[in-house]
């Protein structure tokens, strides 16, 4: 099962991270975009020195049906920095691209072979340190490698892959961008705030902002799944997802009964409507007490350490029964659900610092200091990007819906303290925000999720094209054939049916305004 989600922390340490203004700019004056004519040579890398990276390997890759041919420039920055620069051996753009890690990393994430075709360059890194992604035990006694982790690692990477890029071509990158999600969401978001001219553009989708934020929920949940007759059978589920489908996906909300929830402004599930008579479990056809508890706790915000936390709950839109959503989320028992893994690791090994302690034990109170200390350095609170503004970045934040892992209403509340601080004019200047409906954690669910967010970041970098209504796919991963259409609505905006032409076709659907 693929799972990108990041709970992570540390304690207060002396090394001054926002002091860590690596890097210049993609480039100190733009130029028209270098063109790699001849084929590149990959074994001329072997063993070069790019800063403070040493190439260990350079392997040429051949190209197939579905990618070019490319160099993999795999290299380390001492003392165990991996990353990897995929280098296109002809007909390179001009341009670089960062691909954003998940969980707690641990591994170089695979070639992005979409911006490969269009001939950036592409690179990603192991943030620092091998193992994981549900794992955090690489911080238990290496405070170094946690700054890797919660911000370090993404400038230190990236400059030194500019010196092999100019290495290889003879030439600088002339625009660089970002991209990712979950904890590359999070990384993104992490470099427009601590390095603002890293990147010309940044798409940040699912930011897992909330590291230190989500600890005290995830507790609250794994305690409440503990006590007798909370857990929900299979039946239980599908009633609770079907009663919101039922609730919130009507041509009154949205136009059309499609299976997704597009309007989610406007659904506001009555969760107490579920109740068994008095209380008691009696069967799938309503939720008990315990059940219910339970449900809200998922769902439900929370304060803790001393209001120093703050984290909002998962919405209720739809996909609650979907595999891999709530099933294994939040239901299977602990401490196997995935919710439970990332709690466990995170108290273990960057709250307590403690492999002995009982995790469910931790108190949130008691530890205020700690826990506060461990958000200034991995959570992404600071909404004020003005120097990210100021320096002619742009920022794409997009996020699925029904995300079970992490919340939508986490990156809303982001993006209207982003307006806040801001003012909405200024925002509107270098960003946007789009909500995926019927989509869950990055990829899958109902619903389409975005297509060629680069392509429409690159436009507004270069060309000046803002981007306004963009456009989601549903796309059948075995025969390529997209499968459901929808435009990609700037918030508050959501696709709302016309009454007419093909429900799966974008075209049918124009992006309008929640009632409210």
């Amino acid at each position: 099962m693929k799972t990108s989600i990041c709970i992570i922390g540390i304690l207060a340490i002396s090394f001054t991270l926002s002091a860590c203004k690596i890097g210049s700019s993609s480039s100190s004056s733009k130029k028209p975009n270098p063109i790699a004519e001849a084929p590149l040579d990959c074994s001329a890398l072997d063993g070069l020195l790019a800063g403070d990276a040493t190439v260990t390997k350079s392997t040429l890759v051949n190209a197939t049906e579905h990618s070019i041919e490319y160099c993999a420039v795999s290299a380390t920055i001492p003392p165990k920095l991996n990353f990897e620069v995929r280098l296109p051996t002809v007909n390179w753009n001009g341009k670089l691209h960062y691909s954003g890690g998940g969980g707690y990393n641990g591994t170089i994430s695979d070639p992005n072979i979409p911006a490969l075709q269009q001939g950036y360059v592409n690179i990603a890194s192991d943030s620092g340190h091998s193992g994981n992604a549900l794992d955090a035990s690489f911080a238990l006694n290496d405070d170094y490698a946690l700054n890797l982790f919660a911000r370090l690692s993404v400038p230190m990477v990236t400059e030194a892959a500019k010196e092999i890029i100019l290495a290889a071509y003879n030439e600088a990158p002339s625009y660089s961008y970002f991209e990712g999600c979950s904890n590359g969401g999070r990384e993104g978001l992490m470099a427009a705030i601590h390095n603002p001219t890293l990147f010309d553009g940044i798409i940040a989708g699912a930011p897992a902002r909330q590291f230190v934020g989500s600890l005290p929920a995830s507790q609250r949940n794994i305690v409440t799944l503990n006590k007798p007759g909370a857990s929900f059978t299979t039946g239980k589920l599908e009633l609770l997802g079907d009663a919101v489908l039922a609730a919130c996906d009507t041509e009154s909300a949205d136009g059309a009964v499609d299976g997704i929830i597009s309007n989610i402004a406007d659904c506001n599930f009555d969760l107490a409507t579920l109740r068994c008579p008095g209380g008691g479990d009696d069967g799938d056809n309503c939720l008990s007490d315990a059940q219910l508890a339970l449900a809200v706790s998922i769902t439900s915000p929370i304060s803790a350490a001393e209001g120093a936390l703050s984290y909002p709950g998962i919405g209720l839109y739809g996909e609650e029964a979907s595999p891999g959503q709530w099933d294994t989320t939040y239901l299977a028992p602990y401490p196997f659900n995935v919710a439970g893994m990332f709690y466990n690791t995170g108290v273990i090994n960057l709250l307590a610092k403690d492999v002995n302690i009982d995790p469910v034990s931790y108190d949130f109170e008691a530890n205020a200091s700690t826990a506060l200390s461990m958000a200034d350095l991995i959570d992404v609170t600071d909404a004020d990007l003005s120097d990210f503004r100021s320096a002619g970045g742009k920022l794409i934040l997009w996020h699925g819906s029904t995300d079970a892992l992490v919340p939508v209403k986490s990156t809303t509340e982001y993006y209207s303290g982003m307006i806040s601080e801001m003012g909405r004019g200024a925002v509107d200047e270098f960003a946007r925000y789009y909500i995926a409906p019927g989509v869950h954690h990055c990829a899958g669910g109902s619903g389409a999720r975005p297509s060629d967010l680069l392509s429409a970041m690159n436009s507004w970098v270069t060309d000046s094209s803002v981007p306004e209504t963009l456009t989601a796919a549903k796309v059948n991963f075995e025969s390529g054939d997209i499968e459901l259409s929808r435009p990609l609505c700037r918030h508050p905006e959501y696709p709302h049916y016309t009454g007419s032409g093909e429900i799966n076709n974008a075209d049918s659907f124009t992006c309008v305004y929640p009632q409210l």
